[in-house]
């Protein structure tokens, strides 16, 4: 017999909606027996309107999982491709952008920072990591 899975809110009436999240997370998120992912490496990615962005080793194993990938078919701006033929843009294209975005951002305050001999409190090592996490989530 299957183990239920203990729910935060037990309430009846969500329990379809509850069930459609495990449905979902079982057949987008590896089983604890699979084999685990090779390690990948960092890679650099090309964006037009950004320019290059470079992504550590844990982005790219994020960003590699068939739950994320499956932003690629979703698209950011709906139904507007029927009266913009031309306007093609995903999830996964919208969220690499802010990912490069954030790298432009605090790139931007370091070299203001450097500019004008001020610490004014930029993002630790350990919160720009929680920031990026935020972004691909």
């Amino acid at each position: 017999m299957a183990k239920k899975p203990k729910r935060f809110l037990a309430d009846l009436a969500l329990e379809p909606f509850f069930k459609g999240i495990d449905d979902f997370c079982k057949k987008h998120l590896p089983s604890e027996k699979a084999e685990p992912l090779k390690s990948p490496t960092h890679k650099i990615i090309a964006d037009p309107v950004g320019g290059y962005s470079s992504l550590d080793s844990w982005e790219v194993s994020i960003i590699d999982t068939p739950l994320f990938q499956r932003l690629r078919s979703i698209r950011q701006l709906g139904l507007a491709y029927l009266v913009y033929p031309t306007l093609g843009y995903s999830r996964f294209e919208h969220v690499v952008g802010v990912r490069a975005g954030l790298d432009q951002l605090v790139t931007t305050l370091r070299q203001n920072e450097l500019l004008r001999g001020q610490s004014h409190g930029l993002p630790t090592e350990k919160q720009l990591v929680r920031m990026k996490l935020a972004v691909l989530c």
